[in-house]
This record gives structure tokens, sequence and C-alpha cells, in this order.
């Protein structure tokens, strides 16, 4: 009996152990992608320095790469460290030239902490919510479209906007 129940903790500490291991193991390919899809856009890929390095899950449970990197310009110097956040085979770089939609695409990744993830989430909905809004009221006022039709159509783009997400939209949240 002693070694039936010693052969069982061996093997749940066998399975704890290969779930950790393939944990750490697909973090690290996930970082050995980012830094290999990194340095295809770099101008010199070989001068390529990373620094910072952490895999991250956002609060829609997708994986980012997050860190820092330099490299070689045109001129052959470094340009400095420049934050990056990797995922689903896209870069997004924060630099001088970066724009507010960068800024808020790295935020959703989650590699700027949990609050400004949040913040930019609020942000794209505010703003889609506000684009729904002023197409309902061009479609009635400007294209003098039926107020039926015009609803209906920025209830389709609610809905597609839901199911892109990964949601839906009750029945009674359409009424």
């Amino acid at each position: 009996m002693k070694k039936q129940s010693l052969i069982i903790k061996m093997l749940f500490l066998t399975v704890i152990v290969l779930q950790v291991t393939a944990v750490f193991a697909s973090d690290e390919n996930l970082e050995i992608q980012a830094k290999n899809v990194l340095k295809s856009v770099l101008k010199d890929a070989d001068s390529a320095k990373f620094q910072n390095l952490k895999v991250i899950t956002n609060s829609k449970a997708e994986q980012s790469v997050c860190g820092e990197v330099n490299s070689r310009n045109s001129f052959g110097g470094y340009v400095g460290f420049t934050k990056f956040a990797y995922s689903k085979n896209k870069i997004i770089m924060l630099d001088e030239n970066s724009t507010g939609d960068d800024l808020s695409n790295y935020n959703l990744t989650g590699c700027s902490g949990p609050q400004d993830e949040l913040e930019a989430r609020i942000g794209n909905e505010a703003s889609f919510n506000c684009t729904v809004i002023w197409n309902l009221i061009v479609n009635i006022v400007v294209n003098k479209e039926g107020k039926n039709a015009a609803l209906d159509a920025s209830i389709t783009a609610v809905k597609n906007r839901a199911t892109a997400n990964g949601g839906s939209i009750s029945p009674e949240q359409e009424k």
C-alpha cells in the first residue's frame, strides 16, 4: 500500500514538473520568436541587443513579449533602447515616430501594466461608441435614411464588434 502511494506521489510530481517545464519552454519559444521577428525589421539584425524581456498575459488572456531592443542604424551607431511588444506575429515599437495609436496598441498588449491596458480598452470602446452614434446621426440627418434602417445599421455594428471581441449581444441588450 505504501509503495502504491509513493508511486502515485511520484507520478503526480512528474506531471507537475512536465507542466512547469512546458510553460517555461513556451515562454522561451515566444521570446525567441519575438527576437527573430524584431531582427527581421531592424537595419542591422546582428547588432540587436535585448533587455528586460518578459512574457505577460493581458486581461484578454493574450500573451505578449515585452522588452527593449537596441541596434545599429544606417550610420553604424546604436540608437538607444526602444520599448517593444510582440504578439500574434505583430511588433509594436515605441520610438520618436510613434503615434497615439501605436501607444494605445502597445498598452492593449498589457506591456505597460494593467491600468494602462484598462485605460486603452476604455478609450477604444468610447471611440467606437462615438463613431456608432455619429454614423447614426449622419445616416438619419445627412443621408435621410429611415430611423429603423439607421438603428439596424448601428445594432449590426455593435453586434459585429461584440463578436470580434469574443462576445455577443443578448436579445434584451438589443432591445
